[in-house]
């Protein structure tokens, strides 16, 4: 009996390091899981959604719209307890929601009476202009944390909304944008006045990262924060470079993989979204794919779905990643283009081997009883 209780064990181990891969000569990989599939659907009346970003406790926000994509109308929602809800406007027919927190809160871009694309933020079901004391002009809330404060750009500069109200951020340069800001408050985003920097901002004082390539002339900008305190840069597309992005930690720069690419949003663990490109031989050309970064390891997602799941979608966008592992995006679903939240589910070749190791015990002990 012990022989087999030590056999079953060494089942059980071997179904847990099976999924472990060598990176390189001293790191280790592990894959993330498989993923399952939910669509979420859309308002009464469109035609497609988008998810973009997803909160710690499942709540998902985005757009749903008709008409054409450049030049139909937009709403935002939210959607939460298995329900869709709209969230109004500032008073035109096109809005975005680009990001949520726990409380609820939800931050993005609407179009006001006059057609200008104006930051909001909504709260307890009502939509704040966070730019009406800044003036005339346009901009969007792109950062929000747990406490409510949001950045943004407004009239090509970063802002930051908190309980004071709004106002500029010095960050040394012209112009720029603040693009997310984590729960200590620190901020990050990229100045676009000549060569652009990705900037941390921080009790008023805003200090630049070195570049995370010697390209001369190469853009850069922080593209979200956690509050371990790593930042996503992205290298934008130019034609001079290829899109790029990395991840700085300390002082050190890595290599997340999104080749001629960027990324759009990174959890609490380092983990990050974006897309990839891949040269596809029969149309000759490049085309892009959701993709994930996790652990060392760069995957699209195409390849972490599961079969039931990989025959129905054909996913497009991978927008917002939480603490659990849980995306949110869009992508093509019974012939419809629409919000999906794709979750992570059980490796199933370790639970089976895991499975088959009990019902040996099973029948051993029944074998001794009898």
């Amino acid at each position: 009996m012990q022989m087999l209780l030590r056999t079953v064990a060494a089942l059980v181990a071997a179904a847990t390091l099976a999924p472990l891969a060598l990176a390189g000569d001293d790191e280790i990989v592990t894959p993330p899981p498989r993923y399952r599939v939910q669509a979420l659907g859309v308002l009464t009346g469109d035609g497609y959604s988008e998810a973009t970003a997803i909160s710690e406790n499942g709540t998902v926000v985005g757009w749903s719209a008709r008409g054409s994509y450049y030049e139909g109308t937009r709403q935002a929602f939210i959607y939460r307890d298995g329900h869709m809800q709209a969230l109004g406007s500032l008073g035109g027919s096109y809005t975005e929601a680009l990001g949520v927190n726990d409380r609820g809160d939800v931050i993005g871009e609407s179009r006001d009476a006059r057609g200008r694309l104006r930051p909001f933020l909504w709260q307890d079901g009502r939509m704040q202009d966070l730019a009406a004391s800044l003036g005339a002009g346009e901009g969007r809330a792109l950062g929000l944390n747990a406490a409510g404060q949001v950045v943004g750009e407004f009239d090509r500069r970063p802002f930051l909304h908190d309980a004071s109200g709004s106002r500029y951020l010095d960050i040394g340069s012209p112009q720029g944008l603040a693009t997310a800001i984590n729960d200590h408050g620190v901020i990050t985003g990229g100045t676009t006045w000549g060569q652009g920097y990705t900037f941390l901002y921080q009790d008023g004082r805003a200090t630049l990262l070195p570049s995370p390539e010697p390209y001369e002339w190469a853009d850069y900008y922080g593209q979200d924060i956690n509050n371990a305190g790593q930042v996503l840069v992205n290298r934008p597309w130019t034609y001079d470079h290829i899109a790029g992005a990395y991840i700085y930690t300390d002082g050190k720069y890595q290599s997340t993989y999104f080749g001629n690419s960027g990324a759009w949003d990174m959890n609490g663990r380092g983990w990050v979204v974006g897309s990839v490109s891949t040269f596809d031989p029969e149309w000759g050309d490049y085309f892009w794919e959701p993709a994930l970064h996790r652990d060392g390891g760069t995957y699209t997602l195409s390849e972490l779905l599961r079969p039931a799941d990989a025959a129905r979608w054909e996913l497009s966008e991978a927008r917002g990643i939480n603490d659990a592992g849980v995306i949110v995006g869009s992508g093509w679903f019974n012939g419809r283009y629409q919000a999906y939240i794709a979750t992570p589910v059980p490796e199933p070749a370790g639970a089976v081997l895991l499975l088959a190791g009990l019902g040996v015990v099973g029948a051993v002990a029944r074998r001794q009883r009898a």
